[in-house]
């Protein structure tokens, strides 16, 4: 259950980062998760969504920014 929570929340936040130019791209990853096209999923994505999308839109753009992820506290996070 956390870890579908965990891929829901990583999911929204996708689809809040993204710009015009990668709907092309979410639009893959929400059609191959909808297909169960596993093929296509492993091009854009290392799981699928947890459930099916009926509609999306991308809700603002902000600037591209590059940070480190912290793995350690990621997987603390979901283990509580």
């Amino acid at each position: 259950m956390r870890r579908s929570i965990a891929v829901a929340a990583s999911g929204a936040l996708i689809l809040l980062a993204c710009g015009e130019s990668q709907r092309d791209v979410v639009d893959e990853f929400l059609t191959a998760t909808k297909n169960r096209d596993l093929a296509t999923l492993a091009k854009v994505s290392i799981v699928g969504f947890p459930g099916e999308v009926q509609s999306w839109r991308i809700a603002r753009v902000t600037a591209p920014r590059e940070e480190l992820f912290d793995l350690t506290e990621a997987q603390r996070k979901l283990n509580n």
